[in-house]
């Protein structure tokens, strides 16, 4: 089954559902498939092909001992095609869901034909002083471009 995202955000929200429910049949239709796809997990080497980041997800998923995650402080830039979408990623853990690890994500969404797929995450743990909001640390330039 294709998927049917009509916006880059309706997008992100399934790869995240998909992630909590360690659905992978989810997770495939999020992902791009006319588009090369990059993935890097935090602290893991860079995936560059569908292939490798669809065998991570499985990885992931078959080890999952109940992880909760919600995004917060996003940022966002989008063209006709392209989405990029700046991210906390809150990851709730441990006996009783107690501990909180905080990862920075991007993800970048591209349009395949008239629908959104994801074609690259990238998460890194987040450092201690970068645990505010994310706006902080982007400085825009003219024309609201950011740097």
């Amino acid at each position: 089954m294709q998927a049917m995202f009509t916006t880059a955000l309706e997008c992100e929200t399934a790869f995240y559902a998909a992630f909590n429910e360690c659905d992978i049949d989810l997770m495939m239709r999020v992902w791009a498939t006319d588009t090369s796809v990059y993935c890097v997990h935090p602290g893991a080497a860079a995936l560059y092909d569908r292939d490798a980041v669809m065998s991570s997800w499985r990885q992931i998923f078959a080890g999952n001992a109940g992880l909760n995650i919600s995004i917060s402080d996003p940022q966002a830039m989008q063209s006709e095609a392209l989405a990029v979408r700046f991210v906390h990623e809150n990851i709730r853990h441990g006996p009783g869901m107690a501990s909180l690890s905080i990862v920075l994500a991007t993800n970048v969404f591209v349009r395949e034909g008239e629908h959104w797929r994801l074609c690259s995450h990238h998460a890194s743990p987040c450092p201690a002083q970068a645990s505010g909001p994310i706006r902080t640390a982007v400085q825009r330039g003219p024309q609201g471009t950011m740097h």
